[in-house]
C-alpha cells in the first residue's frame, strides 16, 4: 500500500534528524580525542589551606652565572594522593627582577605525578643566568656567549619565584636572592705552561711588567 504525502515527509525528516545526531555525535568523539592529547586535565582542586609550599635555598646570595640546588617542600594534608599531569618536573625557580621577568618552559609531554600524602620534596636547580639567549639589543635577549650558553645575569637583587605546570597550590612569597658580580676563579689567574720571556718598562715611578707564557 503506497504511503500517504504526509506520512512520506515525516519519515524523511526522522531520517534526516537520524543522520545529523550521528554525524553530531562522530563529530564530538573525533574533538574529544584531539583535546585530550593537546590538554592535559587540570590538576584536581583541594583547599588552598590543606596543600602547602615551601622553597627552600642554601643560600641568599649567588654568584652571577653560577647556580645553586634548591628544594621545593609540598604539604599534601588533603587525606589522599593528588594525581597531576605534567612533563619533566612540576616545578621551576627562577630568578625574577624589576626589569627582568623569566618565563621559564616546560617540555611538551604528558606524564602522571603523585603527590603523596604528608610533605614530598622536590629538587631543582637556581641559576643566576638568562634562561634564552641569541636575540639582539631590540628584543630584550641576549646575545649568546661563544660557547651558545646564556650570558650572566647582571649583579643586584632579585626575587626567587616558584614556577608549576600545572597549577597545584598557591605560591609563596618570593625570597630575595642577591646576585654577586662575576669572579675568576683562583685557578684561572695561576699561570700555566712554559715561561717564554718577559719585559719591563717605566710608569711614571714605578714599572710594569709583562710575562708570556706558553700554554
Amino acid at each position: 500500500m503506497a504511503l500517504e504525502p504526509a506520512a512520506s515527509s515525516r519519515r524523511q525528516t526522522g531520517m534526516r534528524a537520524s543522520v545529523v545526531l550521528l554525524a553530531l555525535a562522530v563529530a564530538g568523539c573525533a574533538s574529544g580525542s584531539y583535546a585530550s592529547r593537546q590538554a592535559p586535565p587540570p590538576a584536581p582542586r583541594d583547599s588552598p589551606a590543606l596543600i602547602s609550599v615551601q622553597v627552600k635555598v642554601p643560600s641568599r646570595t649567588l654568584a652571577a652565572g653560577s647556580s645553586m640546588p634548591a628544594q621545593i617542600v609540598v604539604d599534601n594534608r588533603t587525606g589522599h594522593a593528588i594525581h597531576v599531569p605534567g612533563c619533566g618536573s612540576l616545578f621551576q625557580l627562577a630568578l625574577d627582577s624589576s626589569s627582568y621577568h623569566p618565563e621559564p618552559l616546560w617540555p611538551f609531554c604528558l606524564q602522571a605525578f603523585t603527590i603523596a600524602v604528608g610533605e614530598s620534596s622536590y629538587p631543582v636547580t637556581l641559576i643566576a643566568s638568562y634562561y634564552s639567549c641569541g636575540g639582539v639589543a631590540s628584543t630584550g635577549i641576549p646575545a649568546c656567549l661563544p660557547d651558545g650558553q646564556p650570558p650572566p645575569l647582571p649583579a643586584g637583587g632579585y626575587r626567587a619565584v616558584l614556577f608549576q605546570s600545572p597549577h597545584i597550590v598557591s605560591a609563596p612569597a618570593p625570597i630575595p636572592v642577591r646576585v654577586t658580580p662575576r669572579s675568576l676563579h683562583p685557578a684561572l689567574l695561576e699561570p700555566k705552561g712554559e715561561l717564554i720571556g718577559a719585559s719591563t718598562w717605566p710608569i711614571g715611578r714605578g714599572k710594569a711588567a709583562i710575562v708570556a707564557y706558553i700554554a
